[in-house]
């Protein structure tokens, strides 16, 4: 219901056929309105006093009540496609394989519940896991960054956040609060393998950005992009431009470099540990 606090309820005393007086101050002011200088003329005293009586009673709610809703557009329902909208970033969605994934990597710096997540400049800290859940950029980390790109300088965070997103090591994936928005997840195993058995790595890769012009066609819309690790052994960051990593939700981890022919879905750390940093890809809960 719309209210009456901006409209201007004026009393006027009859001087004859065409003629008026304008009422001014609160005396020529109706019960359950105030006079405003302002506005010059008589408001409602309380916006949800809808019946002017001087009070909020029962009447007045039901008349909110009745009228809840009136002139009001429904938001729209998201939908997979829709841009989803997560700790500032915008996100691309797209239905692929039967689940809606993020097409780009994931950047919260944050979990899920607004908990900051550590990171790690010092290389003795990323290996040792000081902080337990970490996170990191892509970027000249201790003077230890080399990169493959032919496009960006990867060790440039301002060129490596929007073209890689950020990187995890395993037990930020793991804790209980979450990496992803509510309603999402890290991409499972059994995700990721579905990936691999409907799409080779061509039709997976960017249309650029690879080493020696190995570029996809992205024809699945999932748009991967090399970016690289960082080592959970000794901290370097490398091989962006190369070689792609993404973390499993439950177990493992999946991985491309230029010239692989397919995903490879790793059910365990293979020769990797839980230190390393790797790209995390949110898949929407039930498709």
């Amino acid at each position: 219901m719309k209210q009456l606090l901006f409209a201007t309820l004026f009393c006027c005393a009859s001087m004859g056929f065409g003629q008026s007086s304008l009422c001014m101050g609160d005396s020529c002011c109706l019960d359950g309105t105030i006079w405003s200088d302002a506005l010059g003329g008589c408001i409602v005293a309380n916006v949800s006093d809808t019946d002017f009586d001087g009070c909020v009673g029962i009447n007045d709610f039901l008349v909110h009540l009745s009228n809840f809703g009136s002139g009001c557009i429904p938001e729209p329902l998201w939908s997979c496609g829709d841009v989803m909208e997560y700790q500032g970033h915008d996100y691309a969605t797209l239905d692929i394989a039967g689940e809606c994934w993020f097409t780009e990597n994931l950047r919260a710096e944050a979990y899920s519940n607004g908990d900051v997540i550590p990171t790690a400049s010092e290389n003795v800290n990323w290996i040792n896991g000081t902080f337990g859940g970490m996170v990191t950029v892509y970027s000249d980390a201790e003077g230890e960054c080399g990169h493959y790109s032919p496009t960006i300088n990867a060790c440039d965070v301002s060129q490596s956040l929007p073209e890689y997103g950020r990187l995890y090591n395993k037990d930020a994936v793991q804790d209980e609060r979450g990496l992803c928005p509510t309603g999402w997840h890290v991409a499972l195993q059994e995700e990721l393998m579905a990936l691999r058995e409907a799409f080779g790595a061509t039709e997976l890769k960017a249309v650029d950005g690879w080493y020696e012009d190995e570029n996809g066609n992205n024809a699945s819309g999932f748009d991967a992009n090399p970016n690289g690790y960082r080592n959970g052994n000794t901290g370097q960051i490398w091989n962006a431009g190369y070689q792609a990593n993404w973390w499993a939700g439950d177990s493992g981890y999946a991985t491309m470099n230029n010239t692989s022919s397919m995903l490879t879905v790793v059910p365990g750390y293979g020769n990797i540990t839980g230190r390393f940093g790797f790209g995390i890809r949110c898949v929407k809960d039930g498709g």
